[in-house]
């Protein structure tokens, strides 16, 4: 960031200290971009963007190539993509699959110069891996979600039977509240499902998801 001047010395100086105490303070590991960005920089180049940690994805994507993307979990087929890595596996190696195609699997990374996992998965799934790069707190946070709510579906999927086939994708489970179907309330994989739309609902403050 220095280098390229989107802070000078001056600023670097002034919250070193306070950045060694974000690191000193923080439960657990922290990655690096959102200790800069708990630092609430301004950028020294006009507009002066503050830097929040989306905005040092960016920087960090174009440094190294690579597509930056914000994870929408409305838009990920979570039975796919759980299968190809664990979410253990995820976690140690801070990724995140995203898409699954006949060719290509798209795995989201924090970490543009950890790739020794790259070959495994390439090899495992079949599939040419496509980078993108995201925001590492999103990538924790989905990671945690992502593979419970996959277990979830597969779970619901094998219990309901033919006559209520729960979706892989979040769009059709969104529909599928406009339908005349009755869910079990007591199916508790339908109600981990049910419970994380409205939590994302919620945090979007979403108006358009009815069930």
């Amino acid at each position: 960031m220095l280098a390229d001047g989107i802070v000078d010395k001056d600023a670097v100086k002034a919250h070193f200290a306070h950045a060694q105490g974000i690191l000193k303070n923080a439960v657990g590991s922290l990655h690096p971009l959102s200790v800069v960005a708990q630092c609430k920089l301004l950028s020294a180049l006009p507009p002066h963007r503050l830097q929040t940690l989306d905005v040092l994805c960016e920087w960090v994507a174009a440094k190294v190539g690579l597509p930056f993307m914000r994870i929408d979990p409305l838009k990920v087929d979570f039975t796919k993509v759980a299968d190809v890595m664990s979410a253990s596996y995820a976690a140690r190696f801070n990724i995140l699959p995203l898409e699954l195609t006949s060719n290509t699997l798209v795995v989201a990374t924090a970490e543009p110069f950890l790739l020794e996992w790259e070959a495994e998965i390439a090899k495992i799934s079949r599939r040419k891996i496509v980078l993108v790069l995201s925001n590492p707190l999103d990538i924790a946070q989905y990671i945690a979600q992502f593979f419970s709510l996959a277990k979830s579906i597969k779970s619901a999927n094998k219990s309901s039977g033919q006559d209520l086939a729960l979706r892989n994708n979040f769009e059709q489970h969104v529909e599928l509240g406009k339908s005349n179907k009755q869910l079990d309330a007591n199916d508790q994989h339908v109600v981990n499902i049910v419970d994380w739309l409205w939590q994302f609902a919620f945090e979007q403050r979403a108006s358009d998801i009815h069930l």
